[in-house]
């Protein structure tokens, strides 16, 4: 889900809260995953599916995890290089999404299938997930 995703790699990256609450409508204090979310939102690693929702419950797309992912990578001031893709799925990534999966592809963080799909709106599996955690590692450690 979502806010799993988001926990795991708040937790990898040893990102810190500040004071401050969380302006989601759908996570509350008393989530498990309240802090990470809230430390995520105060470093601009995440936003909401909209102003006021985070997408609590919501499994978590590829396109999406590859925007987090970059987010914190920039939080770190690593730079990526740009690579042009060439899935034959790309027209069917979110415009907010392509320069992230661009740049994470180029690094080899997170990768299509064997029919040359992206899959940006396939939900992401663990496997998925920990790749791409496993390789950010190396990078902000």
């Amino acid at each position: 889900t979502r806010e799993e995703f988001v926990k795991m790699i708040v937790l990898l990256a040893d990102i810190t809260v500040e004071h401050g609450d969380v302006t989601f409508d759908d996570v509350s204090e008393s989530d498990w995953f309240y802090t990470a979310v809230k430390a995520a939102k105060q470093k601009n690693i995440v936003n909401g599916i909209s102003e006021y929702s985070f997408g609590v419950g919501q499994k978590i797309t590829r396109q999406d995890m590859a925007v987090i992912t970059r987010n914190v990578l920039t939080y770190f001031n690593v730079t990526l290089s740009k690579k042009d893709i060439t899935f034959t799925d790309n027209d069917q990534i979110a415009e907010y999404a392509l320069d992230s999966v661009s740049r994470l592809v180029a690094k080899g963080i997170i990768n299509g299938y064997d029919d040359n799909s992206f899959k940006p709106k396939g939900f992401a599996t663990r496997a998925e997930a920990a790749k791409m955690l496993y390789g950010i590692l190396p990078l902000i450690k």
